[in-house]
């Protein structure tokens, strides 16, 4: 993927392009090498939840089901003993694995708290989803669409919208000089590796592991690109996006106030936002 990366005239390529235009080219390109070079795994839901299991604890289970089997064939005292000592010995090697799995989680949960936190959710019985919530007009939500609707009046009810800026005069307006922002590719390569691979992609379906892995390759359109939408002021349209989940805070689950909005957006619109708040910034140091 890194190669066939390498091989395309970016330069070339976004050249002649509107800002839309641009960074489709780059997000197809990359969704089609993803898909050609990046393999899927498919998880086994009963694999997935042995994953703290260490290997001499599998050979121990798989001990333990042919003793079962030699016990099942032959119904000897002897046989059943066998089989008893090795189920302890399982017993006591799956605790030990599991203590010793959490005694991990918790020390690393500085560094990877969404680790932690996808364990702990894991282990729920109980699955927490937005019940029916309370219309404005009365009764309840019957469909998630109902409630998607009512989730949605009311984040937009409490966004807040500055309204006096048509009290703005020219005479008021004071004049400096533009910042200039320069999107040089070693900015870009440095804010592409301090990525965090296990967080989730935004609407674009650009994937961060993806932008980590490929760095070096990608370094060089983005810049063109976050370039390009600086000086004329314009956004691609994927940017403008997010995917939006509500948080349950406390009290009524059917009262939509009681739910936060946690917006997703896209990866590289955080990274040119990024590049733009640390020059602001070191400007108005200076």
């Amino acid at each position: 993927m890194r190669t066939a990366l390498r091989e395309i005239d970016w330069q070339t390529m976004l050249t002649g392009k509107t800002i839309d235009e641009m960074w489709t080219y780059f997000k197809r390109t990359l969704q089609t090498l993803r898909t050609s070079y990046v393999p899927r795994k498919n998880f086994n839901q009963n694999t997935k939840k042995r994953t703290w299991m260490t290997k001499a604890t599998k050979k121990l289970l798989q001990k333990r089901e042919a003793a079962w089997r030699r016990y099942k064939t032959v119904c000897s005292t002897s046989n059943y003993e066998e089989y008893k000592a090795i189920r302890n010995k399982v017993c006591s090697a799956i605790q030990r694995d599991k203590a010793n799995f959490q005694l991990q989680l918790v020390k690393s949960f500085k560094g990877n708290p969404k680790r932690f936190y996808g364990y702990v959710r894991s282990m729920q019985s109980v699955r927490t989803k937005v019940d029916a919530l309370q219309k404005t007009e009365g009764g309840k939500t019957v469909t998630d669409k109902e409630t998607a609707e009512v989730l949605s009046a009311h984040f937009q009810d409490v966004f807040v919208t500055e309204n006096d800026t048509d009290d703005v005069t020219y005479d008021d307006i004071v004049t400096t000089a533009p910042l200039e922002v320069q999107f040089d590719e070693d900015v870009v390569l440095k804010k592409l590796h301090r990525l965090r691979p296990d967080k989730s992609q935004g609407p674009d379906d650009v994937h961060p592991m993806v932008l980590l892995r490929t760095a070096e390759e990608v370094a060089k359109p983005l810049s063109i690109i976050f370039e390009a939408s600086y000086r004329q002021g314009i956004l691609p349209a994927d940017w403008k996006c997010a995917n939006i989940s509500p948080i349950f805070k406390k009290d009524s689950r059917s009262d939509a106030s009681n739910y936060r909005p946690v917006s997703l957006t896209s990866v590289p619109c955080k990274i040119m936002e990024s590049i733009i708040r640390h020059i602001g910034d070191s400007h108005g140091e200076q």
